[in-house]
């Protein structure tokens, strides 16, 4: 069972973009030592975020870059995206991650010279969003 039951279904792309952009905070960062500890935590999230990925191999791509928007990027081919993985990556937004996010551009042959992109699902730790045609990878009785 999902953490949370909260998915919005929302009219395209464009729409979970905007309300992905009208959730961001960026994060300030007033020292050195602050910019470490928030790459430190940011790191530990993408290498959290792997592991619920591991067994799916070529199947996925966890972004490195980072921007201080307390946000995990992944690339997935959408078969490796399922309720069961988007579950376990909304649990990972728990204790020092609950302000983040797990955004996945989802693809349809991820691993081929021209991948389809099919468009974002995006997890917080109370909602997730998606549009109408990857809400059957999101939620497991649809």
């Amino acid at each position: 069972m999902p953490l949370s039951a909260s998915v919005t279904v929302l009219q395209g792309d464009t729409a979970v973009d905007i309300e992905v952009r009208r959730r961001a905070v960026e994060v300030q960062l007033g020292s050195a030592h602050e910019e470490r500890a928030y790459e430190a935590l940011d790191s530990a999230l993408r290498e959290r975020t792997r592991q619920v990925f591991e067994s799916e191999g070529s199947g996925v791509h966890v972004l490195d870059d980072w921007w201080p928007n307390r946000t995990a990027v992944v690339e997935a081919d959408e078969q490796v995206v399922n309720s069961a993985t988007v579950d376990a990556l909304q649990r990972l937004l728990t204790n020092e991650y609950a302000e983040w996010s797990v955004g996945i551009e989802v693809y349809r042959g991820l691993g081929g010279e021209r991948p389809e992109n099919l468009g974002p699902v995006h997890i917080y730790v109370d909602a997730i969003l998606t549009t109408k045609q990857l809400l059957h990878l999101v939620a497991s009785d649809v």
